[in-house]
């Protein structure tokens, strides 16, 4: 079982948010810092976030911009890849 204090010493996590439409890299400071690639109609923001409550944070701006929610991952440690950590994946109408 591991200590409390072994949560504050790993890195926090990172996540893969989805959403449809763009963004440029404007938004990067009020978006937590996370780095804000567009592609075809869509936008992917990626990186880590010091705990849920970011998370939360960041998906409420989003919201109150308008945007739609494609998807949130939770990315595997150290690859940068979705793992089996995935904490919510919606699609709204």
């Amino acid at each position: 079982m591991e200590t409390p204090s072994a949560y504050h010493d790993a890195q926090p996590p990172a996540y893969e948010i989805l959403i449809e439409g763009q963004l440029d890299n404007g938004w990067v400071e009020w978006l937590e810092g996370l780095t804000i690639t567009t592609e075809a109609g869509f936008t992917r923001l990626h990186g880590p976030l010091a705990d849920q409550a970011a998370l939360l944070g960041v998906l409420k701006k989003l919201h109150n911009l308008g945007l739609t929610l494609i998807s949130v991952t939770r990315l595997t440690p150290g690859t940068g890849s979705a793992g089996s950590g995935e904490v919510r994946r919606s699609k709204h109408a």
